[in-house]
């Protein structure tokens, strides 16, 4: 068994595409448009919903960017604490996580932190354009 992608809800697909495409460098593999019917009220536990997926990948990586559509979902306050169970944040493996800080920074990303450093592991956390949570870490020697 592997794992194939992960799924992450959304408020707005395409607000969030160009900064995961354009800014992080994940690439466009699939838009499944909207789907309804049966299932998907069974999967999303919201009788008559319709969902948008669009997968994106980097390397061996999938994630699969879901939104609904209707009824339309609630996102979180913008002061809601970030530990909550269910909410988590993805995170990019670079080489020099300051380099790509001062990139990013040049593009106007939203940091959370400058970067850091703990156990030799060096990382910083940025805000995607709905507020979710971004790591940029170097873990060092594997």
């Amino acid at each position: 068994m592997e794992i194939h992608h992960t799924g992450i809800w959304v408020s707005d697909i395409d607000k969030l595409l160009p900064f995961y495409r354009d800014v992080l460098g994940m690439e466009f593999e699939k838009d499944m448009g909207i789907m309804s019917g049966p299932i998907v009220g069974t999967l999303t536990g919201i009788p008559d919903s319709t969902v948008r997926a669009v997968f994106l990948k980097m390397g061996n990586q999938r994630w699969e960017f879901l939104q609904l559509v209707t009824p339309r979902a609630k996102p979180l306050p913008d002061d809601a604490p970030y530990a909550q169970v269910g909410r988590g944040h993805i995170a990019f493996e670079v080489e020099d996580p300051e380099a790509v800080y001062e990139k990013l920074k040049e593009k106007g990303v939203r940091f959370v932190s400058a970067p850091q450093k703990s156990e030799g592991v060096r990382f910083f956390y940025l805000l995607d354009p709905e507020g979710g949570r971004v790591e940029i870490i170097s873990w060092g020697k594997r």
